[in-house]
C-alpha cells in the first residue's frame, strides 16, 4: 500500500474511537501551482477536512522556495475557509536521481528549510522532513536504486515506508 494508506491504518489503530477517512486528491505530474488552481474543485468532492497532508515538490522543484511556499499558503488559506481549525502536515518530496542531469540543480533542500520557516509559530502546521530523510540515507551509503521504483523519482516499497514513518513522526510532535 502507499504511505498514506499505511498512515491511515496507523491512525485508526491509535485512535479507534475516531472516524478517520482518507481521500487522496493527488494527481500524477501535478505541481503546487496546480494545487492552488484546483483546490476548490478537488475539496468540493470530499468531506471538510480536519487534517491535510500537503506534499509537492518533485514536479515543481525548480520554482523558487518563496513561490513554492506561496502556493502552499494559498491552498491552506482556501481550506481554512472550509474549516478554520484544519491542521496541516507539509512535506517536500523525496530526492530525485541526481545522476540525471535535469535533477542536479533542484530546490528541494531549500523547500524543506522554507517549510520549517513558514510553519514556525503557526498553530496546527507541522513539517515532515521527507527530503532530509532521503538525503540522510544517501549520505549513509544507501544507493538511489535501492529505494526507487523507477530509478528516476518514484519510491519503491522501502521508500514508501520511509515516507510513512517520517510523516508519522511529524504528527506525533
Amino acid at each position: 500500500p502507499v504511505w498514506a494508506e499505511l498512515l491511515t491504518r496507523k491512525l485508526r489503530e491509535v485512535y479507534p474511537q475516531a472516524e478517520i477517512t482518507k481521500d487522496n486528491l493527488s494527481s500524477g505530474g501535478s505541481t503546487a501551482k496546480w494545487g492552488v488552481e484546483h483546490v476548490n474543485e478537488l475539496f468540493d468532492r470530499v468531506a471538510v477536512p480536519d487534517l491535510v497532508f500537503l506534499g509537492f515538490g518533485m514536479n515543481c522543484m525548480w520554482d523558487p522556495a518563496e513561490e513554492f511556499i506561496g502556493y502552499l499558503s494559498a491552498i491552506m488559506t482556501e481550506l481554512r475557509k472550509r474549516n478554520p481549525e484544519c491542521e496541516f502536515v507539509l512535506y517536500p518530496a523525496m530526492t530525485a536521481n541526481t545522476e540525471i542531469q535535469t535533477y542536479q540543480n533542484d530546490f528541494m533542500e531549500t523547500y524543506e528549510k522554507a517549510l520549517y520557516a513558514f510553519a514556525e509559530g503557526q498553530d496546527g502546521v507541522a513539517v515532515a522532513p521527507v527530503n532530509s530523510m532521503f538525503r540522510a540515507m544517501e549520505a549513509r551509503g544507501k544507493a538511489y536504486f535501492n529505494y526507487t521504483g523507477n530509478c528516476v523519482n518514484h519510491p519503491n516499497d522501502f521508500a514508501i515506508r520511509l515516507y510513512g514513518q517520517t510523516v508519522w513522526e511529524a504528527i506525533q510532535k
